[in-house]
């Protein structure tokens, strides 16, 4: 009896659900246009115009730092985006950092809010030489996939593809 009683209640529980989503009528009009949004910013991308670096120098490492404060560097960034450092030589050649000139070695690191710079010697008890003249190129990982082919690397090919201004 209990089995006849579940059966009859899955059997009506079907019907209600299939049964009653029938459309009846034809489509209603389309509604007026909605207001026109604020004009946006691409929040995907954000370039910086050259910077002048501001080293400081340790005389005891041999060693030039110096830490740019950027709010864009978000914590989406740092999880699943790139921030990359191009310096500049020579007045018109921008190279990816880390970067080897001579005997001096240009890295850099990034966290939440900021990008560390570090300039030191091959030789470790020289002073270094180190670039004057950064940018700083923050990419979130929407727009990295939406560029497969650039060379990250290339900062001409950067700069085209993610439409930065100098």
């Amino acid at each position: 009896m209990k089995s006849k009683i579940y059966l009859a209640a899955v059997a009506l529980s079907a019907i209600a659900l299939f049964g009653g989503c029938a459309k009846d009528g034809a489509t209603g009009l389309q509604g007026p246009q909605g207001p026109a949004g604020a004009d946006g910013t691409n929040a995907n991308i954000t370039g910086t115009l050259p910077i002048n670096v501001n080293w400081a120098y340790n005389s005891g490492t041999y060693t030039y730092t110096d830490t740019l404060v950027d709010a864009d560097i978000t914590q989406d960034i740092v999880n699943t985006g790139s921030v990359q450092v191009f310096a500049l030589y020579n007045g018109v050649e921008w190279w990816i950092l880390p970067d080897v000139n001579g005997k001096s070695v240009t890295t850099y690191g990034y966290s939440v809010g900021y990008v560390s710079l570090q300039c030191s010697d091959i030789d470790v008890n020289t002073t270094p030489t180190p670039p004057a003249t950064v940018r700083v190129v923050i990419i979130s990982s929407t727009a990295r996939m939406a560029h497969p082919n650039v060379d990250w690397s290339n900062y001409a090919e950067v700069k085209a593809a993610l439409h930065l201004k100098d």
